[in-house]
């Protein structure tokens, strides 16, 4: 066996061993380091581009047992504990323990509490006076990650139409139900991140959560940020709603069918930009795009009538807000159409076929 530069490709000719079998060495810096031995077994397996990927022994998951230790008392800034303990979460470590000297910041332990709250499968295992011990016992591989996109969706949509409803029939309960569900999307889109994550460093998981191209991973995560966002705009809002209801303002009804008129095209365009994304169909992608294009003129026109028709100005600062979200839920749906035309061109069809192009001389 021969030694091999990590930096540079190797190199190497194949050999024929008897009638019918060709051979070829393996580099000896590789071997030392998998720990192979004569004797030992070594796994091939055959990528989508034709190469092979050498494993050392019988193809398995190998999982190393490891905790995180996050020192609180570095965390004084706001939230920031909240934050790292997330990273942790979406980069896959199961075992977080939070540490400190002396006794614990009640504020640190609300962020604890926060986070345990927002990721899906990670609970206290452990609490005592110098740590907090979390851990997570949820799978990564056992949801679809395309099924959770599809339900981030369909609580998203209810979300909307709650908060629309909201401002319609003037109920401060209904608002307030908005922003319970969008606690929801935040627990599926932290799981869809810590999948999207684990795929790109492990194939087996990709294939097992539905990722079955490697230049996908990266799409799917602008999808899934896309969603979230949707489901934020709908919580704005529900919460803009709850302001016009506190003024006691009503809105006249040409603002409020302009309004109803604008959210079901946003609805509209909302469910055939992921019906799009997820048949691959890149003719209605692009019709989502040329509608979206259009909601620029009808953004104006209604602004320009609640700024003439409505006095109060704290109701019509809010119902610009609202009139900016839907408009923006629409953005955010043209960017996924634009992810499902890049993913629609990947394979030859009718509209978009290839050619071995001949070198010129």
């Amino acid at each position: 066996m021969c030694p091999v530069d990590n930096k540079k490709t190797d190199t190497r000719k194949v050999q024929q061993v008897g009638l019918s079998t060709l051979v070829v060495s393996l580099p000896r810096d590789w071997t030392k380091e998998v720990g192979l031995k004569r004797g030992d077994v070594v796994t091939f397996k055959k990528e989508e581009d034709g190469s092979l990927r050498i494993l050392s022994g019988t193809e398995r998951e190998k999982t190393e047992l490891m905790m995180c230790i996050i020192d609180a008392d570095l965390c004084k800034e706001p939230r920031l504990l909240t934050r790292i303990i997330t990273a942790n979460y979406i980069l896959g470590r199961d075992t977080i323990q939070v540490s400190w000297k002396g006794e614990p910041h009640p504020e640190h332990l609300e962020e604890i509490r926060s986070a345990v709250k927002h990721l899906t499968g990670l609970g206290i295992v452990e609490q005592t006076l110098n740590h907090v011990t979390l851990h997570n016992f949820i799978d990564p591989t056992k949801y679809s990650l395309y099924d959770m996109l599809r339900r981030i969706y369909v609580i998203f949509s209810s979300m909307l139409t709650i908060a629309i409803q909201a401002l319609i029939k003037q109920k401060s309960e209904l608002a307030i139900e908005v922003s319970r569900m969008e606690d929801e999307v935040d627990q599926f889109y932290w799981l869809i991140i810590r999948q999207i994550v684990l795929s790109s460093r492990n194939k087996a998981i990709a294939e097992k959560v539905g990722i079955e191209n490697p230049l996908h991973v990266l799409g799917n995560r602008v999808v899934a940020k896309d969603l979230e966002e949707m489901a934020d705009c709908a919580e704005d809002i529900a919460k803009e709603t709850l302001k016009i209801i506190e003024s006691g303002y009503k809105p006249s009804n040409e603002i409020m069918e302009g309004i109803k008129k604008m959210n079901s095209s946003v609805q509209g365009i909302s469910e055939k930009s992921l019906e799009a994304f997820f048949d691959s169909d890149l003719k209605k992608a692009n019709e989502i795009i040329e509608e979206v294009r259009s909601f620029v003129e009808i953004e104006n026109d209604l602004v320009e009538t609640i700024l003439t028709h409505v006095d109060d100005l704290r109701a019509a600062l809010s119902l610009r807000s609202i009139v900016r979200d839907l408009v923006q839920i629409a953005e955010y749906c043209r960017v996924i159409s634009g992810v499902t035309i890049d993913r629609a061109v990947e394979q030859p069809d009718k509209i978009c076929r290839f050619e071995k192009e001949e070198k010129k001389k």
